[in-house]
């Protein structure tokens, strides 16, 4: 994977935003991001967890829109489009997650969601403070992600259950290390409040 620019700046230009959810100050505002639950990901870094970490996702996306949580989308892709792009047999996401209509996707390089992309002023021009996130592997991208989110200002959650990280080992440290930075763990079936 190719390093990602030192730089947490978005370089994209934002999408148009019509929600008016949660823009008030001091609220909180969720929204749910998913980060590269994607066929080649699980098969070459979490092959057993990976899927069952992905089942969870799934699981945790529909509660979240049937909350009306925004659900958003982490893809990495190869910059040279190696890889086939972003609907590819290589890079689609594990089934049956889907991408409904309205829903963000953000297409990213390196390891972090923010990290030369526009999820940082998506977020900011939905109002959205708190972000939970699931995905693998959790001592890659969402290890990166959680960091930049943190360093950006979000409240971070992590839905543990729905992470896998590319060993026990790697998952548990990276875990360690993102509560010593101050996110927190839901519980199974649960979505924040």
């Amino acid at each position: 994977m190719k390093e990602e620019e030192a730089s947490l700046e978005d370089d994209a230009t934002p999408l148009a935003v019509s929600s008016e959810r949660n823009t008030q100050p001091g609220t909180i505002a969720d929204a749910l991001v998913l980060i590269d639950f994607q066929e080649w990901i699980v098969s070459r870094f979490a092959p057993g967890e990976g899927r069952k970490a992905a089942g969870e996702g799934c699981r945790r996306a529909e509660e979240a829109r049937a909350q009306s949580i925004p659900v958003m989308h982490v893809q990495y892709l190869f910059e040279d489009g190696s890889d086939g792009g972003q609907d590819s047999p290589m890079t689609r996401f594990v089934e049956p997650l889907v991408v409904l209509p309205g829903e963000l996707r953000i297409t990213k390089y390196g390891r972090s969601a923010f990290g030369g992309t526009h999820l940082h002023r998506e977020l900011r021009a939905r109002g959205i403070t708190r972000l939970t996130l699931a995905g693998l592997v959790t001592d890659g991208g969402i290890l990166a992600t959680c960091e930049d989110a943190i360093a950006l200002g979000y409240d971070v959650v992590l839905a543990e259950n729905a992470m896998a990280g590319m060993t026990p080992v790697g998952h548990d440290e990276a875990l360690a290390r993102m509560l010593e930075l101050g996110a927190s763990v839901i519980e199974s079936g649960k979505v924040p409040r």
